[in-house]
Parts: structure tokens; C-alpha cells; sequence
């Protein structure tokens, strides 16, 4: 319902007459309304700070540039949220052209040189605060031993077209070769778990079940990552048996997640949309 509210939002500001347009609107609704209300609203429900918990915002009134989005840390598991609300050109999605696919997401989610300056973006952004966590650089919470901290990069996506199968081993890949560079500098990397993908309706929808503690975000990614990861130990029956597994590799953050609560039979309709759905529909 968001993105159309969006769209026709923006088809009246661009209505507007000069002096009553707002100027950059893509760029105050994605920060205004799905990081620092959406995401900041949806995170804080969820854990009530329970946890060592800031939200970007709170962290830049700290006087801390290029904060992460969202800060979570229970115990020796420490989340770090990135939150990109990015629109693809129409005509490079029905190009069906993975190269011009490559490029547009690289350019919106690793990095985009600009008049010979590399703007960071997400993978860039979150490298840099798992480089801050390591070194302890963030002054609000330093009471972990650095050795024995997880650190779960997640970026969050607002649009529910880019849940597709792959994008994550792509974006992921970007992530690797950027950690090796840490790893490189002396920094220790063994416990920096995977970037994943997660599409805001995903954590709308299964809210109920982490508030809940039905679900713990640790927990289920591990799951996610064990299911995506190929074991080269693993001895396959036969060609079929190995793709079977290779497919795997592939799947969404959000389709793992629905077959999880289905198979262990936790799924259950969320409260908004029982508590909602009837006066909206």
C-alpha cells in the first residue's frame, strides 16, 4: 500500500509550482518514512528494547557520521541493519538483460563513482560499520570481547519486486570481496556472518512470531545460511541430487523463512492484519 501512496504522492508534488514543490522528495520520503518511521517503528515493536538497541538517528545525535540504520545487540549477537528504498529504471527491468541488472544494482547497493568520487553505498556502508564494531569505535557500547562477537550484516529492501531469486548471492559476493580487504588489515573476520537480504514486508508480516520469540533473528538465519551454503564434504548420490542442492543456493531470505514457520508449524496471521484488514478492505 506504501509504494502506491508514494507514487501518488509524488505525481502531485511534481504538480506543485515551483515555490511550493518539495525539492528532492524521493530522497525525504525514503528517509523520512521508510527508514525512520517504517523501519525504526517496525524494529522497536519488535525487540522494545529489550536488547542494546539504537536507531540511526539516535546514533548521529551522538555525533557518529555514517551510523548504520539500525543497531541491535543481545548478548554476543549484534545486527546491523542497512535500509535501502530504491527504485529500478522500468526500462532496464523489462530489459530482461542480466549485465544492465548487474550494473543498476551495483550502482544502488555496492557503490557509484560520481565526478571521481566513490559514493558508498550499502555493502560499502555496512563493511564500514563491521570494521567500526571490531575496533570498537562506536562509544555507546563496547562492553563485548571482539572475538567472540557474531556480527549479522542485513539490508533491508522496501520493494517487494526485488525478492527474487539470486540478487542475494550477488549482493553477497560484493560483501566477500570487501570483508577479504578487512581481513587483509589484521582485522578478525571469522564470526561476520553472511549479508542477507530481508524485504521489509517479510519482517511486517512474521513481526508477530519474533515479538513473540517464536522466532529469533540469530536462529533463523543461521538456518538460512546453513540451507543456502553447499557442504563440499557432503557426498552426492548423483548429477540430479547435486543440482537439487545447487538451487538452494539461490533462494530468498523470504521464501526460506515462509517454508520455515509452515514446516515447524508456527505460521499464524499477524495481528494487524486481523486487527486492520477489515476496516481497509
Amino acid at each position: 500500500i506504501h509504494k502506491g501512496v508514494y507514487f501518488k504522492l509524488n505525481e502531485i508534488n511534481n504538480g506543485l509550482k515551483d515555490g511550493e514543490k518539495i525539492k528532492n522528495f524521493r530522497s525525504l520520503y525514503c528517509d523520512d518514512f521508510s527508514e525512520k518511521y517504517l523501519l525504526y517503528k517496525l524494529l522497536n515493536s519488535i525487540y522494545k528494547n529489550r536488547y542494546i538497541e539504537y536507531s540511526g538517528e539516535q546514533i548521529k545525535q551522538m555525533g557518529i557520521e555514517a551510523e548504520p540504520d539500525y543497531y541491535i545487540r543481545n548478548g554476543n549477537n549484534l545486527f546491523l541493519f542497512e535500509s535501502k528504498d530504491i527504485l529500478i529504471n522500468a526500462a532496464i527491468k523489462s530489459s530482461y538483460d542480466f549485465k544492465q541488472y548487474e550494473i543498476e544494482f551495483k550502482k544502488k547497493l555496492h557503490f557509484e563513482t560520481k565526478k571521481e568520487k566513490i559514493e558508498k553505498k550499502a555493502v560499502l556502508q555496512l563493511i564500514n560499520n563491521i570494521e567500526n564494531v571490531i575496533t570498537k569505535q562506536f562509544q555507546f557500547d563496547t562492553n563485548y570481547k571482539t572475538q567472540s562477537i557474531h556480527i549479522y550484516p542485513i539490508l533491508i529492501l522496501h520493494d517487494h519486486q526485488f525478492n527474487i531469486a539470486g540478487l542475494n548471492v550477488v549482493v553477497n559476493s560484493w560483501f566477500q570481496t570487501e570483508l577479504a580487504k578487512l581481513k587483509e588489515k589484521g582485522l578478525p573476520t571469522d564470526k561476520v556472518k553472511q549479508l542477507v537480504i530481508i524485504d521489509i514486508d517479510t519482517l511486517i508480516f512474521h513481526q508477530d512470531l519474533f515479538r513473540d520469540r517464536a522466532l529469533k533473528l540469530n536462529q533463523i538465519l543461521d538456518e538460512y545460511f546453513k540451507f543456502i551454503t553447499i557442504d563440499n564434504k557432503k557426498k552426492y548420490i548423483d548429477n540430479k541430487h547435486t543440482k537439487e542442492y545447487a538451487k538452494r543456493t539461490v533462494i530468498t531470505f523470504s521464501h526460506f523463512i515462509s517454508n520455515y514457520v509452515k514446516l515447524n508449524k508456527i505460521r499464524r496471521v499477524p495481528k494487524m492484519i486481523i486487527e486492520k484488514g477489515i476496516t481497509i478492505f
